[in-house]
């Protein structure tokens, strides 16, 4: 939680923290689970592009062969999350989200974000 500056920006790299509007195959469950408000944007950072690989076999993320994070089955309730199940490249126009928390609700979760549905870069200017 926090105050964020976001800068509209037509070019992501690995590294960016970028906003987007929850992706519309996962919506539903995140308002039935009351995960955010309706309208929340997601802010994640950037780990893969159409450059990098990604494997989410084995329970674990990897990017270029390198181990990320460990994938979660359920929230921290016990309630089963889905799971984007791939190894190979991620899709051009797409980009791969994830933080550094097993316990995130990102890419690992739902997939690729399109380029296309990012809002902006990010800076956090207050966080707590």
């Amino acid at each position: 939680l926090g105050l964020y500056w976001v800068e509209g920006s037509g070019h992501v790299k690995v590294g960016d923290l970028v906003a987007f509007p929850v992706p519309a195959h996962v919506r539903a469950l995140v308002l039935e689970r009351n995960y955010l408000p309706p309208g929340a944007l997601l802010v994640k950072p950037v780990v893969a592009t159409s450059a990098d690989s990604v494997c989410t076999d084995g329970g674990r993320l990897t990017v270029n062969s390198a181990p990320l994070g460990a994938i979660a089955t359920e929230d921290t309730r016990g309630r089963p999350l889905p799971h984007d199940a791939r190894c190979g490249p991620v899709p051009e126009g797409d980009v791969f989200v994830a933080s550094h928390l097993a316990t995130s609700f990102d890419s690992r979760t739902f997939g690729p974000v399109p380029v296309a549905d990012i809002r902006g870069t990010v800076t956090p200017l207050w966080t707590y």
